[in-house]
């Protein structure tokens, strides 16, 4: 299975509505397995205005999927999932949350291991994230100047702006590592953080 994550702007003016209309319309031409379009939060950055998830067996159907739009442009990552943890009881609806983010070229591997750790290690001390994934991009399927995804599930938003982003593990240690004054530094300041109302558990695809 291939999922694929597209940010999409609507240009000032431009019918939202109409956009939303068009991305679910390709998503059924294209008979994917799973599709999700989420509105973006207000505290979302760097995403524009729908966060468009995607479940897919051929990677040839990304070239209509992620075409462009009139009015609206995307901004897409395609990977292979791996390291996805879901309990059972996880699988509903929720508040999620996407990080695509750029490792600098060149970074000692690691120290981008210890980072990749740090991410992973998070919802063992945070209880609120229910559901997490982190990925590496694969540029062979579409091409992208981000490295990683890491993808969290929460009840509410709650969870993520005052359980996560509050918590000491989050700003004492995995914040170091986007942090260029600090020597575990890893990441590009480009980076989109997005979160949206989601109907149903997007990380839940992974294991099907």
């Amino acid at each position: 299975m291939i999922r694929a994550i597209a940010l999409v702007s609507v240009e000032k003016g431009a019918d939202a509505e109409a956009t939303a209309a068009a991305l679910r319309a390709r998503a059924a031409r294209a008979g994917v397995r799973a599709s999700q379009l989420g509105t973006n939060l207000r505290g979302s950055l760097g995403g524009g205005r729908f966060t468009w998830d995607l479940a897919l067996d051929d990677a040839a159907a990304l070239a209509l999927l992620l075409a462009p739009l009139e009015r609206a442009r995307s901004d897409a990552v395609a990977f292979r999932p791996r390291e996805t943890h879901v309990p059972g009881a996880a699988r509903r609806a929720g508040v999620r949350r996407t990080l695509l983010l750029r490792v600098r070229p060149g970074a000692d591997p690691a120290r981008v291991a210890g980072f990749e750790h740090a991410l992973l290690d998070m919802p063992r001390h945070i209880a609120a994230i229910r559901s997490w994934a982190l990925y590496r991009t694969d540029p062979g399927l579409w091409p992208t100047r981000f490295t990683h995804v890491w993808e969290q599930e929460y009840d509410d938003v709650a969870g993520l702006e005052r359980d996560y982003m509050s918590h000491p593990y989050h700003w004492g240690l995995v914040d170091a590592f986007f942090d260029p004054e600090c020597p575990q530094h890893v990441t590009e300041a480009d980076l989109a953080h997005v979160y949206y109302a989601a109907e149903s558990s997007v990380l839940a695809w992974d294991l099907r």
